[in-house]
């Protein structure tokens, strides 16, 4: 189990470390996270209030599908 830990601790401390070499904060993630709950949130809440909209989603995602090989 201790490996495991020393293991865990190098890999976040190398992931870190190449996060602050490309100049990525923390708050970054909150940020994004944020963003993608927001997004996510107001295309359900559009989908589930608007019919126009719902439908003309739908018809886009069957044409997406269609189009796949």
């Amino acid at each position: 189990m201790g490996w495991l830990a020393e293991q865990l601790k190098k890999f976040r401390n190398q992931q870190w470390g190449l996060c602050t070499y490309v100049g990525f904060e923390m708050w970054h993630l909150g940020l994004m996270t944020g963003l993608v709950v927001l997004i996510s949130s107001s295309r359900y809440l559009l989908l589930k209030i608007w019919p126009e909209f719902a439908e003309s989603s739908e018809a886009a995602n069957r044409q997406e599908i269609l189009r796949w090989p």
